[in-house]
């Protein structure tokens, strides 16, 4: 019925076969999220409106989380550019003063014209593309340039996948900017440089993203959602990881800590999310590595062994007397499209296995394995063929696995334990264990 009425509302003809209730894929996540942001408007009003009729005095307190009151001053905002009038004129008097504080939130935040706005969106398109272009055209280049053994270029790739890039951004922009090929370069110093948005800009202004451009930021006054680059790069806490057996607490609980010292004025680029995303994977997947002792080839132990070539083709090499693993690491958010990306792995994975084997496998005589290790955690659409292996060494599978066991029941001092309950389902996280068989052979221990 949701998406029958929004289809409805637009006036389209639609076959039967051509409609799909899946409500957390494409644009039908779309759909399911604006229904989600209304109905929370609506359910506030109609809390606040219950209180108003319990104290006529109008003397009470309602105390509303900061992000709830961003959303509905982005709501209130819409509704007031459409001609709702109605609307207002049919509120309660403290559903009003809730409307009122969140319009002038929103005038307060914004920016002050129609132009400074357009001026500022503008720019982050114009900075949009020329990030494109570096990584598209310029970075590719410059990888082709390390498989022909440019140790120059490795440099460089390994400055922009640094995690300083969340922890600390400044150092990051230093560094990629002290770079010799950075240094005589005027329109690279210039992108790097706008890798972060203005300070300035972002201690005053609520940044939103707008669904019908996606490469531009607004404000308050006129975007659909807050722009919350940190929420879709790192992981979403789990308390499964406070379980005391759990292997994942060493690897996530300082991410998680990292979290509430992040500068919420320092925010990247929106180009820069899925390198972002990418580097916080890679670091996590080396800290398991770490936890299991294991240690990939360095870049010049790769050069060395397996030869400048399949630079970059996977994120990591692990190499064990005549057994080969390369390994891509995806940090796949919980967003919608998965299947599709999903697919475009799965052949770009064939391609990179057979290049693999025809130009290093052969000729050095190794035994190849390939694994593709999502390291968000979440069921994503490659799960189908997760952890079992295609045509013999192509394995799919995620880094953080919850595990559902009985635990005994022991007293804490907190609570009084049922006599009949001896044991109960826990669960915990853990690095997945089927990851942990895979790579058991390779141990340095």
């Amino acid at each position: 019925m949701l998406l029958l009425k929004h289809y409805a509302n637009e006036n389209l003809c639609k076959q039967l076969k051509d409609f799909d209730v899946n409500l957390v894929q494409g644009r039908n996540y779309k759909v399911l999220m604006q229904e989600h942001t209304m109905t929370v408007l609506k359910d506030i009003m109609q809390a606040v409106g219950r209180v108003e009729r319990r104290d006529t005095y109008l003397n009470t307190e309602i105390f509303l989380p900061s992000d709830i009151i961003d959303d509905l001053a982005i709501q209130f905002s819409r509704l007031k550019k459409e001609g709702n009038e109605l609307i207002f004129q049919s509120m309660s008097l403290l559903n009003y003063k809730l409307m009122e504080y969140c319009l002038n939130k929103a005038e307060s935040e914004s920016f002050k014209s129609d132009e400074e706005r357009e001026a500022f969106s503008a720019k982050i398109a114009s900075n949009w593309e020329a990030i494109d272009s570096f990584f598209n055209n310029d970075m590719n280049s410059r990888l082709n340039d390390a498989r022909q053994g440019d140790k120059s270029a490795t440099k460089l790739n390994d400055a922009l996948r640094s995690m300083d890039c969340i922890e600390k951004p400044q150092r990051y922009i230093n560094n990629l900017l002290a770079l010799p090929e950075i240094k005589q370069d005027k329109y690279f110093q210039s992108v790097i440089s706008n890798f972060y948005l203005d300070v300035d800009i972002s201690k005053k202004i609520r940044l939103c993203t707008k669904e019908s451009n996606k490469k531009i930021l607004t404000d308050l006054a006129d975007g659909d959602r807050v722009y919350k680059p940190y929420e879709s790069i790192l992981p979403k806490y789990n308390k499964t990881i406070h379980h005391k057996l759990s292997t994942a607490n060493e690897v996530l609980q300082p991410i998680f800590k990292l979290e509430k010292k992040l500068s919420k004025e320092i925010l990247p680029h929106p180009a820069l999310i899925p390198l972002f995303k990418g580097n916080l994977g890679e670091y996590m997947f080396k800290q398991c590595l770490d936890i299991m002792n294991i240690k990939p080839l360095t870049v010049d132990e790769m050069f060395d062994k397996l030869g400048a070539r399949v630079y970059e083709l996977f994120d990591f090499y692990i190499l064990f007397e005549h057994e080969l693993f390369c390994i891509d690491v995806k940090n796949w958010s919980s967003g919608f499209d998965k299947e599709k990306l999903a697919q475009e792995t799965h052949e770009k994975a064939l391609r990179k296995a057979e290049m693999i084997v025809e130009k290093v496998a052969r000729e050095r005589k190794l035994h190849v394995e390939f694994l593709y290790v999502n390291t968000h955690q979440d069921r994503n659409a490659m799960n189908s063929k997760q952890e079992f292996d295609d045509n013999g060494h192509i394995y799919y599978m995620n880094l953080f696995k919850v595990i559902t066991q009985y635990q005994e029941n022991i007293p804490n001092g907190k609570y009084k334990l049922d006599p009949k309950k001896k044991s109960s389902l826990q669960n915990r996280l853990d690095i997945n264990p089927s990851l942990i068989k895979l790579l058991s052979g390779v141990s340095n221990e």
